[in-house]
């Protein structure tokens, strides 16, 4: 993630492979590990293609955009990875932490990249997050899979195809 790519993303909309959280994750609390397994899980299994982000140290307002305003210090990328340990999720997503300083002010950039191997859930039942359960974005929010989206999300890992609703069946015998 370079400065140039980063500006890129702060005028971006919020969506499905776009999310800003003002302040870092409080990894002392169980409930904020869980948030943050369920946020990575979500992108993850978010049908599209390219790269989805998390922005760390961003407010973002629909009627204003993006303000940058910094976190307080920068974390390793091993936390985060540590977060979505094997016992909390399997299989495991890739993604990966960048830090930044930008306007004289900490920034990171949490990358989940566009790849197979899922769909990704909970080992386990946790405060908000449920074993086996397809978690993904549906516009700026995070949501449990059925029907025709999990049925969406299961072609795309399988194919990589992204718009199967809206086409037309095969033709009968």
């Amino acid at each position: 993630m370079t400065l140039d790519e980063f500006r890129r993303l702060l005028e971006r909309p919020e969506g499905e492979t776009l999310d800003f959280k003002q302040v870092d994750y409080d990894f002392a609390k169980a409930d904020q590990q869980n948030e943050f397994a369920k946020d990575i899980l979500s992108m993850a299994n978010t049908p599209r293609d390219g790269d989805a982000h998390i922005v760390l140290g961003v407010r973002w307002n629909p009627g204003e955009g993006s303000t940058i305003v910094g976190l307080m210090s920068q974390r390793d990328d091993a936390i985060y990875q540590d977060a979505v340990c094997d016992k909390r999720v399997s299989p495991r997503p890739q993604f990966q932490y960048t830090p930044l300083a930008i306007e004289d002010r900490q920034v990171g950039v949490i990358t989940i990249p566009r790849h197979g191997g899922g769909p990704f859930t909970a080992t386990g039942d946790f405060p908000g997050l449920q074993a086996g359960t397809i978690y993904y974005r549906r516009g700026t929010t995070n949501a449990r899979a059925v029907g025709d989206d999990l049925r969406r999300i299961m072609i795309w890992f399988a194919d990589g195809s992204r718009d199967v609703l809206g086409q037309s069946p095969p033709p009968a015998w």
